[in-house]
């Protein structure tokens, strides 16, 4: 008779460990190894132009006030887009839209745990910003455009930081784009 397998040890186990031959074994434990060795997240790779970067930057803003996440869902379709006349071109089409929820964010009291001072403040940088935006877009210049979308960012993101604390206060964050 064969070897008498233990309660705990599946059939097919032992079965396996009988009928293979000792190179081969020794090969198996070597690539489950590695492959142990090599688990884990993949680091991601991405620019914030693809379209997992947005994701990745929306799914961040989870759990952000209505009124806030409509004004961030505008901003980061536009504010995503590659630098240039295009962005430029497309921010403008969606400008008028962020303004409108910009006055809506503008119009709503401040999240009950934010210092409404502060947050007045920040959704009226937010608002002057915006205002700025709209004014390049009669002027068609790409790097003043660039520059006031840069500073509607900041604004949009400092009153993140208020409202979730983590973004600094000044707007600086994580993410940037090209």
């Amino acid at each position: 008779m064969g070897r008498v397998r233990n309660q705990r040890e599946p059939a097919f186990t032992a079965a396996l460990a009988r009928a293979m031959p000792r190179p081969m074994k020794n090969l198996m434990v070597l690539v489950i190894a590695l492959a142990a060795a090599c688990g884990g997240k993949a680091e991601q790779t991405t620019t914030p132009t693809d379209t997992t970067a947005t994701a990745t930057h929306a799914d961040h803003h989870d759990g952000l006030t209505p009124e806030l996440a409509k004004v961030n869902d505008v901003m980061t379709a536009v504010w995503h887009a590659p630098a240039g006349e295009q962005r430029m071109t497309d921010g403008c089409a969606a400008v008028s839209q962020l303004n409108l929820n910009i006055d809506e964010l503008v119009a709503a009291p401040a999240p009950a745990d934010v210092d409404a001072a502060a947050w007045t403040a920040g959704t009226t940088e937010l608002q002057s910003a915006g205002q700025m935006v709209l004014g390049q877009c009669d002027v068609k210049d790409a790097t003043a455009f660039d520059r006031e979308l840069t500073r509607t960012h900041e604004a949009l993101h400092a009153l993140i930081g208020l409202a979730h604390g983590h973004h600094e206060a000044d707007g600086t964050h994580e993410h940037t784009h090209n």
